[in-house]
């Protein structure tokens, strides 16, 4: 046999092993050597912190924060969105009244976060004004149909009940008089206003305050079904991915994207850098048999469409050929 044929009949031993009936048990055994050898082996000296951390920011910052993303993304969640409204899902399929509780219970403990949250949505001017808008015509309400007509003016209490058209006709002047009045009254005092309304927010939004809320909201929302998508819903969607890739995008022009997933990344990298690698495996709950099964079930499809289309013979052809030449060379001289 020639060495033109020895590396024919190699290549193709290979191949066969790579997408024959042996795949599974050979990716068995790569797996069990492999996790054997990681379980007395530190993380620190298989991912030294490091260099993974510089790995993670030069990842980081070349992620291609581009419109296909963004398309692809909102397509990603309009197809699960739409698979959960062919299942004919509810809200409460997706999130138990248990996980509600047990997110309410980490929470409320939090005291100065929920007490900073509050002093910025009651410092907002978005707040400011909704408080305003309510107390104005909150005021005006009363005005109009119980303080000035129904105490001052005989017979008003019927010529009420005819609504604040009957009124308005009856007495033009009136509701712009009051509306003058009622808005410098309400510019005046919407500081006090604001200032008593975050210390009764203060006081009353506490642990107890918040798993009422959160448990009466589970309740009303628990058996709204996934509405499906439509082309809407679709369209903002991509609007909103849109608005993410350009945050994400801008991110990474400044170095904040890369700066926070390569400290994050070598901080926990050095804060198990002592640990073995199998234990932390372990905790993770990988199985080696399941692990060497979903391998085997994830690349097979993939090595046979390369074997199919030649892919696969020429690339092992192309690790193995230089050994063959080189004994060629040997013998030769």
């Amino acid at each position: 046999m020639t060495l033109e044929q020895m590396l024919d009949a190699h290549v193709a031993f290979e191949v066969d092993r790579l997408t024959g009936p042996d795949l599974e048990r050979d990716l068995h055994a790569l797996v069990t050597d492999t996790l054997e050898w990681l379980d007395g082996q530190p993380l620190g000296a298989v991912l030294p912190a490091a260099e993974v951390a510089a790995l993670a920011r030069r990842a980081a910052a070349d992620l291609p924060a581009s419109p296909d993303l963004a398309e692809y993304l909102a397509d990603l969640a309009g197809d699960v969105q739409q698979e959960l409204a062919d299942r004919h899902a509810v809200v409460g399929d997706l999130v138990d009244r248990a996980d509600v509780d047990a997110l309410v219970e980490v929470i409320a403990p939090m005291e100065g976060l929920r007490s900073e949250l509050l002093d910025i949505v009651v410092g907002s001017p978005a707040y400011t004004r909704l408080v305003a808008h309510v107390l104005y015509h909150g005021v005006k309400s009363y005005v109009l149909t119980e303080n000035v007509f129904a105490r001052k003016i005989p017979g008003a209490s019927s010529l009420v009940r005819l609504g604040q058209r009957g009124l308005t006709t009856a007495a033009p002047r009136l509701e712009a008089s009051v509306d003058r009045q009622l808005t410098a009254f309400v510019e005046a005092n919407i500081t006090d206003t604001l200032r008593e309304s975050q210390r009764y927010l203060q006081a009353t939004v506490d642990a107890s305050t918040l798993a009422e809320l959160a448990g009466q909201t589970w309740e009303a929302v628990a058996d709204r079904p996934v509405p499906a998508d439509t082309p809407s819903t679709a369209q903002q969607r991509l609007a909103l991915a849109e608005v993410g890739r350009q945050v994400m995008g801008r991110w990474q022009q400044t170095g904040l994207l890369p700066r926070l997933v390569g400290s994050a990344v070598e901080a926990g990298l050095n804060r198990h850098a002592d640990r073995m690698v199998g234990d932390l495996l372990a905790e993770l709950g990988v199985d080696r048999d399941a692990l060497a099964s979903d391998l085997a079930a994830l690349v097979r499809p993939g090595l046979e469409q390369a074997r199919v289309t030649g892919l696969l013979q020429r690339q092992v052809r192309a690790r193995l050929e230089p050994f063959y030449r080189s004994w060629e060379q040997r013998t030769d001289a």
